[in-house]
């Protein structure tokens, strides 16, 4: 049996969805509230018709001058099923037409293939430093 799923097309109304549900924290972490959001960031899940469940979702993980920061997360029981690709083209569409580069950093093969198949061209790899803060 086929499930239907529907591409939404605003993250902001599953947010607090998305705070509940670890694998998908990122999509919208890095926004105090609704307002924070809708003044730069941008979204799109797919759902699951019959229940409303976000099954994957591509965002901006952080702004900035002319760009976002591309997010994209699946649930582990519905990855291979091409729901990342259709979230991150929406997303990739979204941001050419308001004039942002949607940066996308790889950090693992499967983000490479991902953003390969959206026309991305690989890069040269660089060094990364991460600082945690504090909680």
């Amino acid at each position: 049996m086929q499930r239907r799923v529907l591409l939404a097309t605003s993250l902001w109304p599953s947010r607090r969805r998305t705070r509940r549900i670890d694998w998908s924290s990122n999509l919208c972490g890095n926004f105090r509230d609704a307002a924070d959001f809708a003044a730069g960031g941008i979204g799109f899940v797919a759902l699951e018709r019959a229940t409303g469940d976000i099954e994957a979702g591509a965002s901006s993980f952080a702004i900035c001058d002319g760009g976002i920061e591309v997010e994209v997360d699946t649930a582990e029981s519905h990855r291979r099923r091409g729901l990342a690709l259709a979230c991150s083209a929406r997303l990739t569409l979204e941001c050419l037409k308001r004039g942002l580069y949607p940066s996308w950093e790889v950090h693992v093969p499967h983000s490479a293939h991902l953003a390969e198949k959206l026309g991305y061209a690989r890069g040269e790899p660089y060094r990364a430093y991460i600082d945690e803060l504090p909680p």
